[in-house]
């Protein structure tokens, strides 16, 4: 009898024992899902970082290539204005010597740089800066059509031709405009001369 006793003893301890490893607590199975869902948390966090490091590159290429591009725009401003400023020099225009050489230099491949140039000088108004592009002589000299004894600014094709470009830039009416400088800069001869008339007298 006793010896059956503990036969039995035996087969229980060996299926507690079996059920103790086959069959988890709650704390392991707690455990295993925490670590599952770190592991998924840590999965999802290399993903988004993967995500920002792509973004991230894709933004350094677009900067990259928008200073290129700034730097280029600068470079081509630049020569820009060294053009202009090289061609203002020329500026204003004092006899018809000076008349005739830059009715020479100016051509297809230039005309555009010139108009510039000019359109810096102007600086939106032919009335208060034509004597930046053209002398008080010239002005008195000359008109547009070489009429009432004066001698004809068309004459100069190229020259007349940049100078209503550039006048057309602001001005809807740009020979109008033109004219009506000339006669504004006529007016400032005239009312200096009558002061030099005057304290003579």
């Amino acid at each position: 009898m006793e010896g059956r006793n503990l036969k039995h003893l035996n087969t229980c301890n060996r299926l507690s024992n079996y059920s103790a490893k086959e069959t988890p607590c709650c704390s392991c199975i707690e455990l295993k899902e925490m670590m599952a869902g770190m592991m998924t948390e840590q999965k999802k966090l290399q993903e988004q970082l993967s995500k920002l490091q792509t973004t991230t590159e894709q933004q350094n290429k677009i900067i990259v290539e928008m200073l290129a591009e700034h730097k280029l725009q600068l470079q081509t401003l630049n020569k820009s204005q060294k053009n202009v400023t090289s061609l203002s020099s020329k500026f204003p225009l004092k006899s018809e010597e000076d008349l005739q050489k830059v009715e020479s230099e100016i051509c297809d491949s230039n005309e555009e740089k010139y108009i510039s140039a000019v359109k810096y000088l102007i600086d939106g108004s032919a009335i208060k800066n034509l004597e930046r592009i053209f002398s008080r002589e010239i002005c008195v000299m000359y008109n547009t059509d070489g009429i009432c004894g004066k001698k004809c600014l068309k004459n100069f094709k190229r020259i007349y031709k940049i100078v209503i470009a550039a006048i057309s830039d602001y001005s809807p009416n740009s020979e109008k405009e033109f004219r009506a400088a000339l006669q504004v800069v006529k007016k400032r001869h005239f009312r200096v001369v009558c002061s030099q008339n005057k304290n003579k007298n």
